[in-house]
């Protein structure tokens, strides 16, 4: 498998451009790093080099990558082995935007299509980039990633920065992961992204579905989420407004979504906290950045109800069925239905 993996990432290589070629490289040489440290989970466990909360949250994660394939996941061989890293994330994602408009730079690559972000497994280099976008006068926002999935081009493990935060929250990342390879459609990572959302919620609910204190904590967490969803999609539609007629500042702009989110979003959230996406940073590649993962929920909410009668089960065999269709009737078929792929 390293070695099949190792050729992958050579053929990648040496598809990209040359300023493309010393980035992917590097990353590369990382991901087969992070590939050499793999660890069966059962061996892992039984080492005594782990916390007790690691080896519970570790047999956690087996039974959330079960059911995940009960319910029709493909994770196929995957989260079967443990690598402790040396970091608190796996990698660190920049994401840039135009400063006058709400336009993401997009990266491209062979294969995979584009992406409204570039990843580094290293936050020293993350922040160069950074830096070096700032100067060409974009927005920019880095943020750390737990986990990412390779879509099925090697078998992933569980990663110590998964299993940082809550067990539920763990199952729920895996879930998330596993949808990634289960659906993927190219150059649309946001409707990928929020798709792993959705569905990652709703089956963790069904994998809770004995525990009714944890499915009522969820419950409140998603209606959070999609207030904040929907608070969201109202600042992106001001913010976007503001800028194509010149009605307010950047500074203008920026201080009223704050101002809006003390007011207006907070006092409504149960369980969770945007004050760090709200805060005096804000800026158009912050903003960008959350719209990929929780712009307008309620269209996947509508199409959960009404054409899968709340049956995630059967929502993820619709995207089974799609996944094996060429990419143009797929865009057909969720127009039809009536999801956005923007």
């Amino acid at each position: 498998m390293r070695v099949s993996t190792l050729a992958t990432f050579l053929i990648l290589a040496l598809l990209l451009s040359g300023c493309q070629l010393p980035y992917l490289m590097s990353g590369a040489v990382e991901q087969i790093r992070i590939l050499n440290k793999r660890t069966p989970i059962n061996k892992a466990i039984s080492s005594g080099k782990l916390e007790n909360s690691e080896i519970e949250k570790l047999k956690y994660s087996q039974k959330a990558s079960l059911f995940a394939e009960e319910i029709g996941l493909k994770c196929e061989s995957n989260f079967k082995t443990y690598v402790k890293l040396n970091r608190p994330y796996v990698s660190y994602l920049v994401i840039a935007s135009e400063k006058e408009q709400l336009k993401l730079k997009k990266w491209s690559f062979p294969l995979v299509g584009s992406f409204p972000y570039i990843g580094y497994f290293s936050e020293k280099k993350a922040k160069s980039y950074q830096k070096q976008l700032i100067k060409k006068n974009y927005d920019t926002y880095l943020r750390g990633a737990s986990a990412y999935s390779s879509l099925g081009w090697f078998n992933e493990p569980i990663l110590s920065s998964m299993i940082r935060g809550s067990k539920e929250s763990l199952a729920e990342t895996i879930f998330h992961e596993c949808f990634h390879g289960t659906f993927f459609l190219k150059d649309n990572v946001e409707l990928n992204e929020r798709l792993a959302v959705f569905i990652a919620h709703k089956s963790l609910l069904l994998f809770l579905q004995n525990k009714p204190d944890l499915i009522k904590k969820e419950l409140e967490s998603w209606q959070d989420q999609k207030l904040f969803s929907a608070f969201l999609k109202d600042i992106l539609d001001y913010t976007k407004s503001s800028y194509k007629n010149k009605q307010a500042t950047r500074t203008e702009i920026f201080n009223k979504i704050h101002d809006d989110y003390q007011n207006k979003l907070k006092p409504n959230l149960k369980v969770l906290d945007y004050s760090k996406v709200f805060d005096r940073d804000l800026n158009n590649a912050k903003l960008l950045a959350f719209k990929t993962y929780f712009h307008d929920f309620k269209q996947l909410e509508d199409l959960y109800n009404n054409k899968f009668e709340g049956d995630i089960i059967k929502m993820i065999k619709y995207f089974i069925n799609l996944s094996n269709k060429s990419k143009n009737k797929i865009q057909d078929e969720l127009k039809e239905v009536n999801i956005s792929l923007k």
